[in-house]
């Protein structure tokens, strides 16, 4: 509880900064993922029984604008009762803007809830953030919620829950929303894909308006992003933000609900019809009226149920029932992915999809496309380096890494959320339920505050080359920066990864090319931006040979390489592993310009593996002879190099026998007179000497 508030006390504080009024649903998500809320449906609606019936929901744990078609959820007399606790009068202000917009522009009227007059009513809190239900509660005469959490405080969002109030979804739930926006799926956040589902014609009713992407009811861009990049776009014009500028009713919203509820009828009696529903599958339409009256339902007259409404059925024409009989099927939504096969390392996952959005009718064509995917899932790696650390074990619970003597924040081994709402990732990068590294930002830490993480001395690779992999989040709205530093004897410091701002939810990997000829120490380090929303979190930190330029994708490359799979699977491969491939690139120097200079000056043989790396093309090292493991241990030698055998005990004999899959195979005489003691024959009368200094010209590599 003292968590929860934590987060709630840390919404009030922002939101009395705030001078300007957010996205509306923008906000209403940031307020209920915050909050973590369970039991809302497409980010803000509460579920009942007979709502999911007539959606066919399934059970959740979580749960359109358009209106919805049956009429008994509506307020049948156009008067909405509405109660104002004494823990609640903060909102009065923006809560009467709210009621001003409907009463401008319709003749819906908010009065206050009077017991033994009304009996529906609403009211208000902030149990569940920025909630509400769909229409009036008609099964009894009782008070139903609306959720204003402390982050909900804002006209916009008002108005947008009073609109489910009074019956109205949200506007991307349309039958027909395909034709206007176009979801991106892939940037979905993962078990979130139900609250882009849309609803047949049976279920909500469009009032004969054209798609709105105006209507205060329509998701932002970005909703339920996993990795900040949009999620729902305007066909056409994918940069198109949707809502009104002002966050108020739209035109189109005016005129829905007046035709809702009927506004041009002025005395009580029958509304109007509402439009005819399409076939069922009995071939029959439908189509409702209400009751517009002051208190009894049956008032009326005529064939009147006890809610008010008047329903009318009717045969479907002959063509009507083709047309309904020759529907083609269209996919539903992608299920959950099922757990990865692997405990570790690279495993399949797998999700599968249903026909059912609609299924084909009898004379329709089925869906184009399969019915389940598969893909690749990284796991923690099944054997570590000695340099590398997944922050769970608890007996090195930092690995190599420590924090900084003297700065002023630290490094925190955390799971699960950090304490901070909109901030901080949700759980670590593997499992969800292991341990990551985070900055806290919140007071009293201050603008500017680092938290260092260093390393001990390191050993230089052969080849000169490593690279540093881990990943990180930067997640909230006043994010600092993160940065790694490179320490090297005699050199200056150098910084070889920074990245500033809000990255989004989700984990990024982060690689950083370590150049150095001798011991080195790395720093990681979290700057804070401004106080509260700037928490920055690490997690499974590695150091591979080679650079990051030329690195695997997946752990199981060098197998699958091993394998033949480079040739079997030519495309893929080269993508995904191409440095088990050999395909990493053209060669080419990395300063066009100085190279050429230092070659001249001897440069290649005195730093061999500094310019092997920077100055390759000079250096004539690109077309020196290939390097190969040793024939006999072909299919052995990657998989004893992922073992870490090139550096542990056997690291003499594999880099003698394996020197392709150990990574030590730049190419390069140590001495200058090498070609003229190789064209002696030197090679074979001093090979001690020649095969060691002089590869290059004994063709030794």
């Amino acid at each position: 509880m003292a968590h929860l508030e934590k987060r709630k006390k840390a919404l009030r504080d922002q939101e009395t900064k705030r001078s300007k009024e957010p996205d509306v649903f923008e906000n209403i998500e940031k307020d209920n993922e915050g909050k973590k809320i369970e039991g809302l449906y497409q980010g803000d609606i509460i579920e009942d029984e007979d709502l999911e019936k007539l959606l066919h929901l399934p059970n959740r744990t979580r749960t359109k604008r358009n209106a919805i078609r049956s009429r008994k959820r509506l307020w049948q007399s156009r008067i909405i009762p509405y109660k104002l606790t004494p823990d609640m009068m903060h909102i009065k202000k923006n809560l009467f803007i709210a009621f001003a917009e409907y009463h401008k522009h319709t003749c819906l009227r908010f009065v206050p809830y009077q017991p033994g007059v009304h009996g529906n009513h609403i009211y208000f809190n902030r149990n569940t953030g920025c909630s509400s239900k769909i229409g009036r509660h008609y099964v009894a005469p009782v008070g139903q919620p609306i959720s204003l959490g402390s982050g909900c405080n804002f006209p916009g969002t008002i108005i947008h829950e009073l609109l489910h109030a009074l019956g109205f979804w949200h506007e991307q739930a349309r039958a027909d929303r395909d034709k206007f926006v176009s979801v991106k799926w892939e940037n979905i956040q993962t078990g979130f894909d139900d609250q882009f589902s849309k609803y047949d014609w049976n279920s909500i009713d469009a009032m004969g308006q054209l798609y709105d992407y105006e209507s205060i009811m329509h998701y932002d861009r970005t909703a339920f992003t996993k990795n900040g990049k949009p999620t729902i776009v305007a066909i056409g014009n994918e940069n198109k933000k949707f809502g009104t500028q002002n966050h108020r009713l739209s035109e189109a919203d005016i005129i829905e609900i007046n035709a809702l509820y009927d506004c041009k009828t002025k005395k009580l009696g029958w509304t109007k019809w509402s439009d005819f529903t399409s076939c069922d599958k009995n071939c029959f339409k439908s189509r409702e009226r209400y009751c517009f009256h002051s208190g009894d339902p049956k008032s009326c007259g005529g064939n009147v149920n006890v809610y008010g409404i008047e329903k009318d059925s009717k045969k479907c024409t002959r063509m009507e029932c083709l047309a309904r009989n020759s529907i083609s099927g269209h996919w539903g939504n992608w299920g959950a992915w099922t757990a990865c096969s692997a405990s570790c390392d690279d495993g399949v996952r797998s999700r599968t999809r249903q026909c059912n959005n609609p299924a084909p009718s009898k004379y329709g064509k089925p869906c184009k496309g399969e019915a389940k995917e598969e893909e690749i899932c990284t796991i923690k790696r099944c054997h570590m380096g000695k340099d590398d650390t997944t922050f769970d074990d608890s007996s090195h619970p930092f690995g190599m890494w420590k924090n900084k003597v003297g700065t002023k924040l630290q490094w925190i081994r955390h799971t699960a959320f950090t304490k901070t709402l909109d901030t901080g990732p949700m759980s670590d990068h593997t499992t969800g339920k292991g341990y990551y590294l985070y900055m806290e930002s919140s007071s009293p830490a201050k603008h500017g505050d680092q938290a260092i993480l260093t390393s001990p001395t390191l050993t230089s690779s052969k080849t000169g080359s490593q690279c540093l992999k881990f990943y990180y989040t930067m997640y909230g709205n006043t994010m600092g920066s993160l940065e790694v530093r490179l320490h090297r004897p005699g050199s200056p410091t150098r910084n070889i990864f920074f990245k500033k701002g809000n990255q989004g939810t989700p984990w990024h990997l982060g690689t950083a090319t370590i150049q150095a000829n001798e011991g080195f120490k790395l720093e990681i380090v979290a700057t804070v931006g401004s106080v509260g929303y700037s928490d920055i979190a690490i997690d499974d930190v590695y150091i591979d040979p080679g650079k990051c330029s030329c690195q695997d994708e997946y752990i199981s490359c060098a197998k699958w390489s091993a394998s033949g799979a480079c040739n079997t699977n030519t495309v893929w491969m080269k993508k995904h592993c191409p440095k088990s491939c050999q395909v990493c690139g053209v060669c080419k120097d990395l300063n066009p310009v100085q190279c050429p200079l230092w070659a001249k000056r001897g440069e290649c043989q005195k730093n061999r593996i500094y310019m092997g790396d920077n100055c390759p093309k000079s250096c004539e090292f690109c077309n020196a002879p290939s390097c190969n493991d040793n024939p006999k241990f072909k299919d052995q030698c990657p998989l004893w190099a992922l073992k870490d055998e090139c550096t542990l005990k056997n690291k003499k004999w594999m880099q003698a026998n394996c020197p392709k899959s150990c990574n030590v195979c730049v190419c390069g005489d140590n001495n200058p007179s090498c070609s003229k003691w190789a064209k002696a024959d030197q090679c074979d009368k001093n090979p001690v000497y020649m095969h060691v200094n002089c590869k290059k010209s004994c063709k030794k590599c």
